[in-house]
């Protein structure tokens, strides 16, 4: 008996160091993953691979861990049919390439293990039991790269003419990018630092009423139902616009540029900077997505005025990881807790 129980008690700490292994090692993954991400459109993707085939093991380990422990009798078959059917979902609604392969078997691996921990947490909140260090972290580290994953694979860069889809901002004017006005007010100059304040304004959308007929692109079009304008034409082109192959001299008289919409009222002020030579970002939080602004150069004094050349990119889903970085630290704090009480 006294054998028996020294190896269940040898067994139960291999168990909890093995888990608290793997919460580390989620941790680890996720802080390459967002180091990485930054860099994914490098030329040599294989470290990238074998960083995501890592990920997915370590899901679907993590993923399992509720449904190991001894004398519990569940099934997979909820957190499984679950993640399968929001992958389906997320497929259904975004594009991905079919090089993003191994992401999306990660993202499901991801859903996978957030639904089996979220779904064994709860249970045991609601019985009011013990509830388990190891699986808040594996939970809040399950969410983490899953928004790292989606976001990265389903960033936007902002729509421009340019080849590097860079806009061209002067100072004064204010432009559309992507789904807000920008407006580049000033830089203030500094010894270390230069900041340069751009404003971004919601799109008050253009209202077209039937017959209204505009010019885009050098083509004219007639509005065939009133509507409001999308932020991009080509949204609003099928369902709201006739091409008018060869307009007479009265229709083109008649005819206005095409816009979105006019500056509606002032969501924020970015402020990318640059520092000792080198630009930084800005990114704005709002709740479904990140909005990031990076400066690319600077022209002060050209004939038409001040110039920055910035590149805008929507990152959904960003503020999931913030979410999932909460209960991480959660987890932690409360795993290290039960430590220290299991060494008194």
């Amino acid at each position: 008996m006294p054998m028996n129980g020294y190896r269940k008690q040898n067994e139960s700490l291999l168990s909890r160091a093995f888990w608290r292994f793997i919460g580390g090692a989620l941790l680890i993954l996720a802080g390459i993953v967002i180091c990485v991400s930054c860099f994914s459109d490098v030329n040599n993707h294989y470290p990238l691979k074998i960083l995501t085939s890592l990920g997915v093991c370590l899901m679907l380990i993590s993923g399992a861990y509720p449904w190991l422990l001894p004398n519990k009798k569940r099934s997979f078959a909820l957190p499984i049919l679950s993640s399968t059917l929001i992958t389906l979902l997320i497929l259904r609604a975004y594009t991905f390439n079919l090089y993003e392969v191994l992401k999306v078997i990660l993202i499901f691996a991801s859903l996978f293990s957030t639904i089996s921990n979220g779904f064994f947490l709860f249970t045991k909140f609601e019985k009011k039991q013990f509830i388990s260090s190891i699986s808040i972290v594996l939970f809040g580290a399950s969410i983490m790269i899953f928004s790292i994953v989606f976001t990265a694979s389903q960033k936007e860069v902002v729509f421009s003419s340019n080849i590097n889809n860079e806009i061209v901002l002067v100072q004064g004017d204010t432009i559309q990018v992507g789904p807000y006005f920008a407006n580049y007010v000033d830089v203030n100059d500094g010894v270390q630092k230069d900041e340069y304040l751009i404003e971004l304004f919601e799109i008050s959308p253009q209202r077209y009423p039937l017959g209204q007929i505009v010019e885009f692109n050098k083509m004219y079009f007639r509005s065939i139902k009133e509507h409001l304008a999308s932020n991009r034409f080509i949204n609003d082109l099928d369902e709201n616009w006739s091409i008018l192959p060869f307009p007479s001299s009265v229709q083109i008289d008649k005819s206005e540029d095409w816009i979105s919409g006019t500056p509606g009222k002032l969501i924020f002020t970015a402020t990318p900077f640059k520092c000792k030579g080198h630009f930084h970002d800005y990114t704005y939080h709002s709740l479904l997505f990140g909005f990031q602004i990076s400066v690319k150069e600077d022209l002060r004094d050209t004939p038409i005025g001040n110039v920055v050349i910035i590149k805008s990119v929507i990152l959904p889903l960003l503020e999931i990881l913030w979410l999932g970085g909460f209960f991480l630290i959660i987890g932690i704090f409360f795993l290290i807790y039960q430590i220290h009480n299991n060494n008194k």
